[in-house]
């Protein structure tokens, strides 16, 4: 749909060049890990964006 954005959560500190390899959607995947954030973190974001329908300013 236009106008539509998607975010990306991202680690402040994280590993240069590190990688994970997960399974999404049946396939094995490789991460870098600056966005392989917790799950907590996930939770947090995903309720704030859920009550606001945006992102707060600092998760920009």
């Amino acid at each position: 749909m236009d106008g539509e954005k998607n975010y990306t959560l991202m680690k402040k500190i994280f590993k240069a060049e590190k990688e994970h390899n997960l399974v999404c959607g049946g396939q094995l995947a490789v991460f870098e890990d600056e966005i392989c954030v917790s799950i907590d973190t996930v939770g947090i974001v995903a309720e704030y964006y859920y009550q606001s329908q945006d992102m707060y300013a600092k998760w920009r």
